[in-house]
């Protein structure tokens, strides 16, 4: 993945949790990308997506499904989390998650 730092003296201006603040990914990942890993991993889901700021790094989904059923919220996000496999706070920035039973 190729990053642009902005850099204060020539350095990264401080690293946090393993990442330096100030970067910025230059290869986020599209909506597309994230629907395609959702239909892979949810089951008949009925998915929609909005970019919130329009800049790509921001996104909401609305996951609809019949594999939700009988689940808490906290089971349901945590099949849209597997989903995603990890690409949260890596290849994506920001997702707001709302599910619903089908």
């Amino acid at each position: 993945m190729h990053k642009e730092s902005i850099l204060m003296n020539d350095k990264p201006l401080a690293r946090a949790g393993g990442f330096v603040i100030g970067e910025r990914s230059t290869m986020a990942m599209s909506g597309q990308e994230i629907v395609d890993l959702l239909k892979a991993g949810v089951p008949n889901a009925d998915i929609r997506i909005e970019d919130v700021r329009g800049d790509g790094e921001h996104f909401s989904v609305t996951v609809t499904s019949p594999a939700f059923n009988g689940l808490n919220r906290i089971q349901q996000h945590r099949m849209i989390y597997a989903a995603i496999n990890g690409k949260i706070g890596v290849e994506l920035h920001a997702l707001s998650i709302h599910t619903r039973e089908k």
